[in-house]
């Protein structure tokens, strides 16, 4: 609410956000895994809103609400390490489009673990 006038604090009900659904960080500090990775990695984030008693709800206006991290699928020219593919993901979601807007939070969070899951294997 920083920046923000007296009126508008009052009338802001809601905010984006952008929540990580799951952190990748390598197992030990000194790995070359942890040296070509550099920093923590978050393969699904997932833009939702939040309103002031921190109930989650589906932006009404964004068409796509989640986001895959585009540097844990291969490929990389780098050759670091990678958790799954820019393939594997456009073939999941032209099988499986998103829930229609009004569908609520319980059929979208099924459709994000199932994504995750199909993507990356585990739940999230």
């Amino acid at each position: 609410e920083a920046g923000l006038s007296t009126r508008e604090r009052e009338e802001l009900s809601s905010i984006e956000v952008l929540v990580a659904l799951l952190v990748l960080e390598s197992e030990r500090e000194r790995s070359a895994a942890f040296r070509a990775a550099k920093r923590t990695r978050v393969p699904l984030w997932l833009c939702v809103n939040v309103d002031r008693d921190g109930v989650l709800s589906l932006p009404g206006e964004q068409t796509d609400p989640i986001i895959a991290d585009r540097a844990v699928l291969a490929p990389l020219a780098s050759g670091t390490q990678t958790f799954s593919s820019v393939a594997a993901e456009d073939e999941y979601r032209s099988r499986n489009p998103l829930p229609p807007k009004d569908a609520g939070w319980p059929e979208f969070w099924t459709y994000v673990a199932e994504m995750f899951s199909s993507l990356f294997g585990g739940d999230p």
